[in-house]
């Protein structure tokens, strides 16, 4: 992007400055259109005034709900005039695409990171007995790692490298931002005005039941009863 008025807009709209923030996903996009906003900039030699932004969207065959084709069949122009349509950005339209250069890819095996899968379908990193072979990348098994981040790929080749070679090299610990107090309240946002919070109440024995049992993170921090000071749960912490 060769224009800051849609990294502007992003950022004064999610509250995240460029690489703060994780995933936007569109929930009401038929595309289930996906976008990240990453720190700038983000490739070596990135010239000044340029800015990236990548996305995907995973229903490839559904039409959109501001271009009348499918993600397949959609051009970069109008993959910009279908995110702009849910950012609500339609007013810097013409003026993101004229900057803008997107260049669409299908990656029809992207997801397989993602399927279903035990302990022992991938192999570790450093199999029980190797001495001088290894596997590297997304898909082997790193307790405790997050696939489809670089991250994960630079730590198997470390993992690789130490263990092959012997090192005492430390690597650094996975984040556990779900489990950090701090964290969670940096993340949070008020509620908006406008959000109706009035609590539904069913029957007497389904309340009985809700109030009694202890969400994960409860049952993570060792409360006993899941409640309004305690618990994640009884958050309001809406998208805006």
């Amino acid at each position: 992007m060769h224009d800051p008025r849609l990294v502007d807009r992003i950022t004064a709209f999610s509250g995240n400055e460029p690489g703060s923030g994780a995933l936007m996903t569109f929930t009401d996009s038929a595309w289930l259109m996906s976008v990240v906003l990453p720190h700038q900039p983000h490739f070596d030699g990135q010239p000044s005034g340029v800015t990236t932004l990548w996305g995907y969207g995973l229903f490839l065959d559904k039409r959109g709900d501001f271009v009348d084709r499918t993600l397949a069949e959609a051009t970069g122009s109008e993959i910009i005039t279908e995110l702009l349509g849910h950012l609500g950005f339609g007013d810097i339209l013409d003026e993101v695409q004229a900057t803008t250069t997107v260049v669409p890819v299908m990656m029809p095996y992207i997801t397989s990171e993602f399927e279903r899968r035990t302990a022992d379908d991938r192999p570790r990193v450093l199999p029980v007995g190797a001495e001088n072979f290894a596997f590297l990348g997304q898909y082997t098994e790193i307790p405790h790692g997050v696939v489809f981040t670089v991250d994960y790929s630079v730590r198997s080749a470390m993992i690789a490298v130490y263990g092959l070679l012997g090192l005492d090299q430390e690597i650094p610990d996975f984040s556990h931002g779900a489990l950090d107090f701090g964290t969670l309240f940096a993340r949070s946002r008020p509620p908006s005005p406008d959000l109706d919070l009035t609590i539904s109440r069913t029957s007497p024995k389904r309340d009985s039941a809700r109030s009694s049992a202890r969400c994960r993170w409860c049952r993570t921090a060792g409360i006993a009863r899941c409640s309004p000071t305690t618990c994640a749960r009884s958050w309001a912490i809406p998208s805006r």
